[in-house]
């Protein structure tokens, strides 16, 4: 189907919180095969809501669609309009729905005698349109019709918006589509060189590419949609086209050929070595210790972790020479090796990175601006530092540089690392 969206919240628009309703809904819709062709965010205006619903349901929309999903906007405060902006749109008066009362009673624990109005205005809605049960919460959803589009209004806390749908929407979406998909992710590799390693490829139209950048990397994908009875067709020129993408692909910007990402890839690989890892962080504040632990299962592999953030802690703690700190200072290259190694001295792990830099917004020199970082990682036999140039605010930087150790340490792992 081709499922249209509406946000309503003015928290979203003002940037207050990040509209992951969005994402959520995107996520489950589109592996059933079901088409968004928009996605709107809008204000707590009652008239803005009406409007919005009366161009998504009309031909003036990015093509007719078959369902509308509102989130947002049916809790108890002044500022919820949603139910009312839909009975104004479909004529309708806004009453007290008696299965609704039933349901806040039951979640509440009190008779609905005894539920004050704030409460009881969260089971109100349009008159004539079906209420839904919220099993996670104490607003209720409806669903109407309009214009031969089926709506469902849901409330925008993100938990109740994820029971809502699996309750009511799920069960009745799974489609006749089906979503082959191949991806991966791909570290310190161009776009342009991306574009002129797949130019000559000639993706067919009905296969949709598709290259994601990110601090995390940048992730690949290669998707079909099709009916079943072509599947084993589709999933077969899938599987070629993308054994022609990947040789296309130098081999050390591959992060996993199974697509995983760079945490999983790290962790994969120690515990396929039997080796551990531990780490020694300044300008990161522990980011690197927590993208390796936020893996499953890597209690098997990391060892320790060190957060010396000051010149005296990287002293006390990892052991570096004072000396190295007044000549060359606690960004650079000497630094950084000489972090790495004392992380791997006093921790007897069989490999150990460490990071230290400016992250900004403060700190920078004309040698050193914001954005210099230095990456070492070290083992019983080698021990190499990276430099980084990186953009961005403080908080791009920070993440950034811990993803660039995670990979200097995949590239160590796996024997990739160039070492001068």
């Amino acid at each position: 189907m081709r499922v249209g969206i509406i946000n309503i919240g003015d928290e979203l628009l003002g940037g207050k919180i990040l509209n992951s309703n969005q994402f959520e809904l995107a996520r489950l819709l589109a592996p059933l095969g079901h088409r968004i062709p928009f996605n709107l965010v809008i204000g707590d205006e009652e008239d803005a809501i009406v409007r919005a619903l009366d161009w998504a349901t009309g031909p003036q929309a990015l093509g007719e669609i078959d369902m509308l999903i509102l989130t947002g906007g049916l809790g108890p405060t002044q500022d919820d309009l949603t139910r009312q902006a839909v009975a104004a749109f479909l004529g309708l008066k806004v009453a007290a729905s008696p299965e609704a009362l039933a349901w806040l009673s039951e979640f509440l624990g009190k008779p609905a005698s005894d539920l004050p109005w704030g409460q009881m205005v969260q089971a109100s809605i349009p008159e004539g349109t079906r209420a839904l049960r919220n099993p996670a919460g104490t607003a209720c959803g409806f669903a109407f019709q309009a214009r031969g589009v089926t709506g469902y209004a849901f409330p925008g806390v993100p938990s109740e918006l994820d029971a809502m749908v699996r309750l009511h929407l799920m069960p009745g979406l799974q489609g006749d589509g089906v979503l082959l998909e191949k991806a991966l992710w791909t570290w310190s590799w161009s776009e342009s060189a991306q574009r002129e390693a797949f130019g000559s490829l000639g993706i067919p139209a009905h296969f949709r590419f598709s290259s994601l950048p990110g601090e995390k990397g940048v992730r690949l994908t290669l998707s079909c949609l099709c009916a079943p009875s072509d599947r084993d067709r589709r999933a077969s020129e899938l599987d070629l086209l993308w054994r022609k993408m990947l040789a296309a692909i130098p081999p050390e910007a591959i992060v996993d050929s199974e697509g995983s990402a760079l945490p999983q890839a790290v962790v994969k690989l120690l515990l396929a070595e039997r080796a551990t890892v531990s780490v020694a962080e300044s300008c990161t504040g522990g980011g690197l210790g927590f993208l390796i632990t936020e893996v499953p299962g890597s209690s098997a592999v990391f060892h320790k972790g060190f957060l010396t953030y000051s010149n005296p802690a990287k002293t006390d703690l990892l052991g570096v020479d004072a000396g190295i700190l007044e000549s060359h200072g606690a960004v650079s290259e000497a630094t950084a090796m000489a972090m790495a190694r004392g992380c791997l001295g006093r921790t007897g792990a069989t490999y150990a990175a460490a990071i230290t830099g400016i992250a900004g917004p403060t700190g920078g020199t004309t040698e050193k601006p914001v954005g210099t970082v230095w990456i070492a990682v070290a083992s019983k036999d080698f021990c190499v530092a990276k430099q980084l140039k990186l953009r961005g605010d403080r908080n791009t930087i920070r993440w950034r540089s811990a993803y660039s150790a995670l990979n200097q340490l995949r590239l160590a792992i796996s024997g990739q690392l160039e070492q001068k």
